[in-house]
């Protein structure tokens, strides 16, 4: 059996984070195989930067809150420092991060989200992949390896936050499929968030259109084609139609 360790006071502020920080060192360690034991001081340079940072920022936050109860907390503005200190890590991956944050923030008033819950959407998509830094290198997280640990590894260094709650949401989830086939959960259907939903399908948009080599790029009607054989599938079918409505509309302008 794999085993993440922490210690408090030394590697954690209360006992909501030390859980977290355990359970981050814990997926780092299944990462690399059975019978691994990590402990928190092992997690990479870069998570520990994360942690105190964002430590930081929320900390800003709550404090302005007190002062303006009544003022919204700016999710993206929370969450842009943890990409900045991604993009040194693995530049081509937080170039990509970032496109699909703004393509999320194109879309997400057409899904009838909220503004709180399309601003979660936006900052989520930012920092989406920070679990695959915790357990991988700058070089091989950008060179595209995927494990099935990597969504709850990022959540874990967000869940101390309250204020980032839909945003954890998000990062844990996008790789939920609507027909129940994802992970890290199997969520099915309506149970996966409408966040999550939105992203799954914006970032399949920009992998169709961007991210495949040149050759295998599609146009945006071709790319709207695909989506929506993958409705129902992969894919919500409500986020679907939104970006089908969209980019045909556009199209048509």
């Amino acid at each position: 059996a794999s085993i993440g360790t922490a210690a408090f006071p030394q590697d954690a502020k209360d006992a909501r984070d030390l859980v977290s920080i355990a359970d981050t060192a814990l997926f780092v360690a299944k990462h690399f195989g059975k019978g691994r034991a990590v402990s928190a001081g092992d997690l990479p340079t870069h998570v520990r930067e994360m942690r105190t940072r964002l430590e930081e920022v929320v900390r800003d936050a709550q404090l302005r809150r007190e002062l303006d109860p009544g003022a919204a907390i700016d999710l993206v503005a929370l969450v842009r420092p943890l990409h900045e200190l991604l993009r040194p890590q693995a530049p081509a991956l937080a170039r990509q991060n970032a496109e699909i944050s703004e393509l999320c923030r194109r879309f997400w008033p057409a899904f009838g989200l909220a503004a709180e819950a399309g601003d979660a959407v936006v900052a989520a998509a930012l920092i989406i992949d920070i679990g695959r830094l915790a357990a991988l290198s700058g070089a091989e997280a950008t060179g595209g390896a995927m494990t099935a640990s990597h969504p709850v590894i990022g959540a874990s260094l967000l869940e101390p936050y309250r204020e980032l709650d839909a945003v954890t949401d998000i990062v844990r989830h996008h790789h939920e499929r609507w027909d129940g086939g994802g992970y890290p959960d199997g969520l099915r259907g309506e149970s996966i968030s409408p966040g999550a939903r939105l992203y799954a399908a914006v970032d399949r948009y920009h992998w169709l259109t961007e991210a495949e080599p040149n050759a295998a790029r599609l146009s945006p009607t071709e790319a709207v084609a695909q989506l929506r054989r993958e409705a129902g599938g992969a894919l919500a079918p409500d986020a679907v139609e939104v970006l089908a409505r969209m980019l045909t509309q556009e199209a048509a302008a």
